[in-house]
């Protein structure tokens, strides 16, 4: 059974652990779909002109996390569905967390990998998020 954009009642977030290929399946989930596509991070880049890494070593995490959640309750306000492929930290917030409960379909992508795969691809780990994964409340 395939589903049809006008089938959406809501919007489909997209979450897990950076590198689990959220863009990557949201972007091709929203092509299926024929709805728009946002890659929260993506958009963080562009409101605010920097990369993500020059946002956290410029302003530090507490301002991303501010930006990431005023963008988020954007995007999950609008009447037009979408497919929206969260950070990988998003849902740590519990607000944030409780918001896309409320306002999405959530699906959560879990990448299967390897010691040193692992390493080399996440390995300069400039975000956080991994000190704060035992805050996140599971979807």
């Amino acid at each position: 059974m395939k589903l049809s954009a006008a089938e959406l009642d809501r919007h489909i977030c997209l979450t897990g652990m950076p590198g689990a290929g959220k863009s990557w399946v949201g972007e091709e989930l929203a092509l299926q779909l024929g709805v728009p596509w946002v890659d929260l991070d993506l958009e963080i880049e562009l409101h605010q002109s920097k990369s993500i890494s020059e946002i956290f070593t410029h302003y530090g995490e507490d301002y991303f996390r501010i930006i990431e959640t005023e963008l988020l309750e954007d995007f999950l306000s609008s009447k037009v569905i979408s497919v929206i492929s969260l950070g990988g930290g998003t849902v740590v917030s519990e607000s944030n967390c409780g918001r896309v409960k409320e306002s999405a379909w959530t699906v959560y992508l879990r990448a299967v990998t390897r010691g040193p795969c692992f390493v080399g691809i996440f390995g300069s780990a400039s975000r956080s998020w991994f000190e704060n994964a035992t805050r996140c409340t599971p979807l």
